[in-house]
């Protein structure tokens, strides 16, 4: 999914050094007695530890987020982690098991089974003095994380409404800049679109940077939430930027609802921008339904614009489970542009499946 691969590169801005298979200078973790009392009394109970230092720290907390079996939070790296001291174990001194990316045959993303995991959000403060953070991150309490001698105190779970309540307060307060991107980034990690959906809409309402409006788009499709729609389907009418309306194309992609593919479907179909629609038509691959597929085999075959049709042909060919195969191999022996047909055998050559060897073979014998 667009949305979360976005978030998942984002971890850097923390300042943390996430990596696999090095080693870690051993962190000072300072756990809050207890781990009870509201989240705004822990922090307190944090700063107030904290004032002795004299130097950098870390406050940490955790939510619960449902996510991929196996899937990791934080960085974009594939595979098992080696060697490293992870949050978990630094924090409750225990090592999890080895987590590794589900990967599918055809290098795609396989499907797994969505479990609740423990996401860690910490505060970098540059100074017990300090009132707002220098940086914020998230990531897997599986995750391997150096934190050098800055010392961590560590608060235990947390709800996401008083979770958000901080968070969201911090991100009013800051100026442009990574911290501001660091802080929407988590924001939208959370799932509670009461919340989460006013403050994104506000953002692509508003006067940040068009980078971080297009991003607001874009985590709103993470919600999954119906509020979602109208404010997406505004953006490819009144929204003058294009980088905004990418973001909303990509949150339309994320929308696992029927309204959504709807709304692609028509700015494919009838959209004047064939930079957006390009984008457009390359999300509806990523919603293998009848109706998108028809869609996409209608623009193979009837758009006015060449670069559309063979735009069309490639979402064909991207569609999930080899589900275009059959369309693919229509439009190589059947369409009547040979810079399409071309497109297509092209595609058709990228498949390891014997139906499209079989397709190719008869292509050249008739030939």
């Amino acid at each position: 999914m667009r949305g979360l691969a976005k978030i998942y590169r984002w971890i850097g801005l923390f300042g943390l050094v996430l990596f696999i298979g090095a080693g870690s200078a051993a962190a000072q973790v300072i756990r809050h007695p207890g781990q009870a009392g509201t989240l705004a009394e822990r922090f307190e109970w944090a700063r107030r530890e904290a004032a002795g230092t004299k130097k950098t720290f870390t406050i940490g907390f955790s939510i619960r987020r449902l996510m991929g079996e196996h899937s990791m939070f934080g960085t974009n790296i594939e595979g098992a982690f080696g060697g490293g001291r992870t949050l978990e174990e630094m924090i409750y001194g225990r090592r999890p098991a080895t987590e590794q990316k589900s990967i599918g045959v055809s290098g795609t993303p396989a499907r797994e089974r969505q479990v609740w995991k423990e996401i860690a959000i910490l505060f970098k403060f540059s100074s017990p003095a300090a009132l707002e953070p220098s940086s914020v991150g998230a990531a897997n309490l599986s995750m391997a994380v150096r934190l050098g001698e800055i010392p961590l105190y560590w608060l235990g779970p947390a709800e996401d409404g008083e979770s958000l309540a901080r968070l969201i307060a911090h991100f009013d307060k800051s100026p442009a800049g990574e911290l501001r991107e660091g802080l929407l980034h988590v924001i939208a990690l959370h799932r509670k679109p009461d919340l989460v959906i006013p403050l994104l809409e506000r953002v692509i309402n508003g006067k940040d940077p068009e980078s971080l409006r297009a991003e607001a788009a874009e985590y709103l499709g993470e919600q999954d939430d119906v509020r979602a729609l109208p404010i997406l389907k505004r953006l490819f009418g009144a929204e003058t930027s294009i980088e905004v309306r990418r973001g909303a194309v990509s949150g339309l992609v994320e929308l696992d609802l029927p309204e959504a593919a709807d709304i692609l479907i028509e700015f494919a179909l009838h959209g004047r921008e064939k930079e957006i629609r390009n984008e457009v038509i390359q999300g509806l691959a990523e919603k293998a339904t009848q109706k998108t597929i028809g869609t996409l085999e209608q623009l193979a075959y009837s758009d006015k614009d060449t670069e559309i049709q063979k735009e069309a042909v490639q979402a064909l060919a991207d569609l999930p489970d080899n589900t275009g195969l059959s369309y693919l191999i229509r439009v190589a022996k059947t369409h009547a542009d040979p810079a399409v047909r071309i497109e297509a055998i092209e595609a058709l050559g990228e498949f390891h499946d014997p139906a499209a060897v079989q397709a190719l073979v008869e292509i050249i014998r008739k030939k």
